[in-house]
């Protein structure tokens, strides 16, 4: 039934966490933060822990995991894409050291778009000089990143939108 469906993914994750964090403490704190946020938000704690397990693999800090899922959820609710997608694209950006998607597949375009404009901002520079930055290799993770930040900071065009939409009926009954 349900229960044990929710009760399986659980142990699945917990066990995942265990085995790439090396601790079964760190593995508890981020089970117990991705289960609030997976609470808190219109995504369920399957979406929110594959995201988890990719933005490990690619090697964010423990302690910043679930920060991080908090930032590209907003991002992924406020353009309906999956939150997998968005971690996947904030994985390889970062083990590349540069933004790279210069041709996106097309559920990205979206956010690759935002990053764009972002990017424009904060380059100063028109938007067809931020294409030629990106294929020059000159908007780094640290640019992504904090055209993400922008994007989620408090009062910002994304930020809190997850924890918004998880409190309409919507967002109530996909948790189900």
């Amino acid at each position: 039934t349900h229960v044990a469906t929710v009760r399986g993914e659980f142990q699945q994750l917990e066990i995942a966490f265990k085995t790439m964090l090396g601790s079964a403490g760190q593995a508890d704190v981020l089970m117990t933060q991705l289960v609030k946020t997976a609470a808190t938000t219109p995504f369920g704690l399957k979406d929110i822990g594959q995201a988890a397990k990719q933005l490990l693999a690619y090697g964010v800090a423990a302690n910043d995991v679930n920060s991080t899922l908090i930032r590209l959820g907003d991002i992924a609710a406020g353009l309906s894409i999956p939150i997998n997608d968005l971690a996947y694209l904030y994985g390889t950006t970062m083990v590349q050291g540069r933004f790279v998607h210069t041709r996106p597949e097309p559920i990205l375009g979206g956010v690759v778009f935002l990053l764009w404009k972002n990017s424009q901002k904060q380059f100063g520079v028109a938007e067809n000089q931020v294409k030629q930055l990106v294929e020059d290799g000159k908007v780094g993770f640290p640019e992504v990143q904090k055209a993400i930040e922008n994007l989620t900071n408090e009062g910002s065009k994304f930020g809190g939108l997850m924890e918004a939409q998880s409190k309409t009926i919507t967002g109530q009954i996909s948790k189900h």
